[in-house]
This record gives C-alpha cells, structure tokens and sequence, in this order.
C-alpha cells in the first residue's frame, strides 16, 4: 500500500495514498481533521496541547456517550497501547467494530491525539497512522503537508488560515518567535493546478506581472537557472501617515513550476527581516521525522 505524509501544527503521520483531507479545522493548540478515501470518512484526528495530564478515562467516557448517541456504538473493551501512553478502545456498532485510540505521542510534549476510526473494519490504516506520529517541540522546524503544499517552516511559524478551492489550494502563517502576540511576518503559499493551462505557453514572469495590482511597482525581479521568479514589489503605505512619509508596503514574490506534478507555486511574504528562501524543496518523511538541532534558534 502507498503511504503519503500528512504533517501540520508540529505533528505529522503516514497515511493511505489514496485519502485526501475533507475537514481541517483549528491552530496550533488544538483541533481536528477528517480523511475521506473516494468520499467515504476514514479516520478523524483531534489534537489538544494542554499543561496538565491528560485523562484518558474521561476522554473515553466522553467519545462513548457521543458514539452512543450518534450510531448506537457500544464499547467493548479498552486496552493499553504497547510502546505508548495512552490507551486504545473498541466499541461495536451495526455495521461492525471500529478503534478509538487516544494517545500521548511524545511524553516530553504536551500534545494529546484522539484517532477514531470512521469506517468499521481492519483498523490497520489507524494503525499505520498511531505508529508513525512524530510531534516536533515549538522550537523545532516544522514540517506542512497537505492539500498538495509541500514546505519545512523554521520555528514560530504558525497556519493561520487554508484553503482549498478547484484548482487551487492557499494557505497563511504567521511568524511569532516564542508565542508572542505581534505578527513578525506573513507567508502566503498558493498551488494552482495546470500550470500549463494556465501559463498558455507563455512564461511564469509574464504571468507573476499581469497579476499585480495597478498600484503596485516592481522594484527589483530576477530569475534563476532552476526557473525560480523573484519579485520585490513596492505599493503606497497602507496607512496616511505612512503616504505622507512616503513609506512603502514590499512584498517579496517567488514563482515556480512543478513540472511533474504540473503545478505553479507562487510564494508570498511581507514582513520584518530578510524573506525566507524559496521553499521548493522538503525532507520526505516517509524516511523519518525532519532532523534540528536544540539550538536551532
């Protein structure tokens, strides 16, 4: 079975090739997601950081009054997870039995994972998943995988929104070294499908151009041997006071083909210090978790 990564909020696991991700909701604190495999729900994940120490008795007590109610599932047994802390739960339900496993990925991280199987049957796709749960510390580099982005953020940067629409997937983080409030920078990653449709046997310059806005001019461009567009982009202050002091909003624009799955990448950053890099390139987690260093600033 071909297996993908799935990797956001400072998590990540192996999943089916075939599943896509249907509902992806919450921050870095706690949220939750379902995988679908052809439209039918697979598996839902709910993550949670929290500073105490999780009870997994009532989180229990809490899934099975919900099951109860929706599905008429009853439990059957729970059992600890060998290698883990954390313990997993079976319940039975007109169309078969299903595993809910609530766990404890990392002791020395605060994060809490609730798997629960949508689907009864052999739950070897929720186990593949609980196996390969990797949490990385809030100083670490980050890895993102999903709705076709594919980027390893330095620390700090947190997802603040995400969409995804036909042909296109767009997602925003944020850039707050140590959880403070005040947004250092912003990253805009947009996928757009058929890049060669869409380019219509033109290049990706051209098409980064037409798409400025009228007020917007072009301070410094350049291209690089790999394809790569860069753009340093100059509008009026978005403020009075910054027009009457003749201050500029920048926006720093890099644009790229992904010539074998026939995607274009455009990046989009704003914000205080140099721009992060081009992130064309990621570690492939299918061969282990993305490698730092404690003092990884």
């Amino acid at each position: 079975m071909a297996l993908t990564a799935f990797a956001a909020h400072g998590f990540h696991c192996l999943i089916p090739d075939s599943w896509e991700l249907q509902v992806f909701k919450g921050p870095w604190d706690g949220g939750h997601l379902v995988f679908v495999d052809h439209r039918t729900p697979t598996m839902a994940l709910t993550w949670e950081r929290t500073g105490r120490d999780p009870d997994f008795t009532r989180t229990l007590r809490v899934v099975a009054k919900r099951l109860e109610r929706d599905i008429e599932a009853r439990l059957v047994r729970t059992d600890p997870i060998p290698g883990r802390i954390g313990s997993m739960a079976r319940f039975a339900a007109q169309g078969g039995e299903f595993v809910v496993a609530m766990l404890v990925p990392d002791p020395e991280q605060n994060l809490v994972v609730v798997l629960r199987q949508l689907t009864p049957g052999a739950p070897r796709d929720l186990y593949q998943a609980m196996d390969s749960l990797h949490v990385y510390p809030a100083k670490a580099p980050v890895p993102w995988r999903f709705h076709g982005l594919a980027l390893d953020l330095p620390p700090w940067w947190r997802l603040h929104s995400s969409q995804l629409m036909v042909g296109m997937a767009r997602a925003v983080w944020f850039h707050r070294p140590f959880n403070c409030i005040k947004t250092h920078a912003v990253l805009v990653m947009r996928r757009y499908a058929c890049a060669s449709r869409l380019l219509d046997e033109g290049d990706v310059k051209t098409w980064l151009n037409q798409r400025l806005s009228h007020d917007e001019v072009i301070d410094e461009q350049q291209a690089d041997p790999d394809g790569t567009v860069h753009m340093r982009v100059l509008a009026p202050g978005s403020s009075l006071w910054r027009r009457l002091w003749r201050k500029h909003e920048v926006r720093h624009l890099a644009a790229w083909v992904d010539e074998p799955a026939d995607r274009l990448m455009v990046q989009e950053w704003k914000g205080l210090g140099p721009p992060l890099p081009p992130l064309r390139s990621c570690h492939n987690l299918k061969d282990g978790a993305l490698p730092w260093q404690e003092d990884t600033p």
